[in-house]
């Protein structure tokens, strides 16, 4: 890069002042760089499989996926079926449900959806589908506690909508 820089310089030789400078500038910047990369800041976060990345100034919203108990807990199939939904495998933002990922585009302005849509028409439809076709069913205590918790968290995102 050096050598690039003195061949085009109109008057430069290897002793110019000129010259001194930037290879001054570039070691400062060189040095900057450095220090920047051993401070281990990543710029971004990933999901898993590389599926998505997040930026580093999101970090906050990275938490523990709730996947795994949701579903152990659910023992009704349509309940199941809904924290299937709800509840994507590699998902890392809040709880990894949808509920978090609709306070997270709320918040950020981002959408998370194909295309940069976002998840609130999802949130919408899986209200009506647990409150339709899995509340209206006989239900174990547990599976009912869940499906109003699922249903409530929904709401909470949606603004109460």
């Amino acid at each position: 890069m050096a050598d690039g820089a003195k061949s085009g310089l109109a008057s430069g030789t290897s002793g110019s002042p000129q010259l001194s400078l930037q290879n001054e500038e570039l070691t400062a910047t060189a040095k900057d760089n450095e220090a920047k990369a051993s401070k281990h800041e990543p710029d971004f976060y990933g999901g898993e499989k590389g599926k998505m990345l997040l930026p580093a100034q999101y970090k906050k919203w990275i938490g523990v996926s709730q996947r795994q108990n949701m579903l152990k807990k659910a023992k009704n199939p349509k309940l199941h079926n809904a924290v299937n939904q709800l509840y994507r495998p590699g998902a890392f933002i809040g709880d990894g449900g949808t509920a978090s990922v609709i306070k997270f585009e709320k918040r950020t302005g981002l959408g998370l959806g194909r295309n940069g849509g976002t998840h609130e028409k999802k949130g919408r439809e899986m209200i009506k589908y647990i409150e339709d076709k899995i509340l209206t069913q006989s239900l174990s205590r547990s599976d009912r506690k869940l499906a109003n918790n699922l249903v409530k968290k929904l709401k909470q995102a949606l603004g109460g909508k």
